[in-house]
């Protein structure tokens, strides 16, 4: 039988269990000069829609504001698709959001300014609040309006 993917053997490597700990050594001192451990999230599956005037707001740029003092930093945003539906995604490609409450605020460029004119891009003011849990998030729709109220 042929293998479809062939694999070649590498050479035996040369080097010694002392120079193998040397460099896992080195390598372990690099990764804790000055910095802060990287923290990791799990993340859990979040799915919203945005509809302004009835119609799927599509390229409208959601944005999660994180209130947990643990999550202050990671803010996460979402892109409105021609469905109107809207999926977070973290900067390392996990989609979702961790654990806990979010204000939401939205933007939605229209080469160059905000269709709302900043109306609903305040976190003091926010579109809707979400209470991510450790399960699949199902948002109720976010209607909102282009009309000045």
């Amino acid at each position: 039988m042929k293998d479809i993917f062939p694999v070649s053997t590498p050479a035996p490597c040369p080097c010694t269990f002392a120079h193998s700990s040397i460099l896992v050594l080195c390598l372990l001192g690099l990764t804790g000069c000055g910095q802060e451990p990287d923290r990791r999230f799990a993340v859990f599956p979040v799915d919203g829609q945005l509809l302004v005037d009835g119609q799927p707001a599509v390229g409208a740029v959601v944005t999660f504001h994180p209130q947990g003092s643990e999550l202050i930093d990671v803010v996460t945003t979402a892109t409105v698709r021609d469905d109107g539906h809207f999926v977070p995604s973290q900067a390392d490609g996990a989609v979702g959001l961790p654990e806990g409450p979010y204000k939401l605020t939205v933007v939605w460029d229209d080469g160059g300014s905000d269709r709302f004119k900043g109306r609903y891009a305040n976190p003091d003011q926010p579109i809707g609040e979400v209470d991510v849990q450790p399960s699949i998030n199902l948002l109720a729709p976010i209607k909102l309006s282009t009309s000045v109220p």
